[in-house]
């Protein structure tokens, strides 16, 4: 009888304890998932930029081969139009990238799939594949904005 007693007595006081490890499990799920949603929502915002920049890199060399063509040697025009379909397809790849980023988003919202830990951990990975390929389109977009100089184009380079 006294060991059915103490049996009772350990399980109601490993209760609360095991309550609070669970909370404080489910807390700290909900803060990696907070900074997961953070850590998408800059990388999302930095596509967006690149867009942009490449956008407006677009409109610049077409607007120059518009104006300028008849100045320019068949050579210059010849890069200018190629120069200008690298600039469209890497727009259009940072618009799929950034769209992918908010896709991934919104998994990293759904809090049924963060309590999977190894499904957290891939997410994880997941977010810092994406983050290279964020670094790596910036790195390229740097590029193409050197190459627009050295051609004669506006344009920036940061």
């Amino acid at each position: 009888m006294r060991k059915l007693i103490a049996a009772g007595m350990l399980a109601l006081m490993a209760g609360p304890a095991a309550l609070s490890a669970q909370q404080h499990g489910q807390q700290h799920a909900q803060e990696q998932m907070q900074r997961m949603q953070q850590h998408m929502d800059q990388m999302v915002q930095h596509m967006s930029q690149m867009q942009e920049r490449l956008q407006a890199m677009e409109q610049q060399m077409q607007q120059r081969m518009q104006g300028g063509a008849q100045h320019m040697t068949e050579q210059q025009l010849h890069q200018h139009q190629h120069m200008h379909q690298v600039a469209t397809s890497m727009r259009e790849m940072a618009g799929q990238m950034r769209q992918a980023m908010m896709q991934v988003r919104e998994m990293a919202r759904d809090r049924a799939m963060h309590e999977d830990g190894e499904f957290q951990q891939e997410m994880e990975r997941l977010r810092e594949h994406l983050q290279g390929m964020v670094e790596e389109m910036a790195s390229g977009v740097q590029v193409m904005e050197r190459l627009q100089q050295r051609t004669g184009g506006a344009g920036a380079s940061q």
